[in-house]
């Protein structure tokens, strides 16, 4: 199993339990539910990559 398989398995279990704990009754508010955490990854944002950005007065610390 490569990295990315792991990370992949690992953010779907968590995917899975996240959603454990939701009942939601209205179809309306259960797409919007889904929609936020599928197709915006509200809870799994996707990984930073680089350097974190720092601002002007970081940089001077």
């Amino acid at each position: 199993m490569s990295v990315f398989d792991l990370h992949a398995n690992v953010l779907s279990d968590y995917q899975d339990y996240v959603r454990s704990f939701f009942t939601i009754a209205g179809d309306r508010a259960r797409a919007f539910v889904d929609q936020a955490l599928t197709d915006e990854a509200r809870l799994w944002p996707p990984p930073q990559h680089g350097a974190p950005c720092l601002n002007e007065s970081q940089r001077h610390q």
